[in-house]
């Protein structure tokens, strides 16, 4: 299975994290909408909902599995990958005349036999 770009996952991430919001709030919703038609119309037996009590907590707890998926997923879209050492070309390299050592660009002597390097 090929892997998804980071935008990708950020944006899956995103979206779980708005299905999340979306369970949460219409099962709070429900819940609320219950206990007002319970309270207002006084109902003589609220166990006759304890059925849609449960799906409501369902409906939560999907809510919250989902906002840590979303959670998950743009945190993991946002690790960078640490980046890779430069290659150095001949340009940037010094080669002492005497011995052959191989020398930082900005040498003046050579790191080995001490002579000074010429600027060819």
């Amino acid at each position: 299975m090929a892997s998804l770009s980071k935008s990708a996952k950020a944006y899956g991430g995103w979206f779980s994290a708005l299905l999340s919001g979306f369970c949460i709030g219409f099962g709070v919703g429900i819940l609320l909408v219950i206990r007002i038609f319970v309270e207002r119309w006084g109902v003589s037996d609220p166990s006759a909902y304890s059925d849609l009590h449960l799906y409501v907590v369902i409906l939560v707890f999907i809510g919250l599995v989902l906002g840590g998926i979303g959670i998950y997923e743009i945190y993991s879209s946002l690790k960078t990958v640490s980046p890779q050492p430069s290659i150095t070309t001949l340009a940037e390299k010094k080669y002492c005349r005497f011995c052959g050592t191989e020398n930082k660009k900005d040498a003046v002597f050579c790191e080995k036999c001490g002579k000074k390097i010429s600027e060819t």
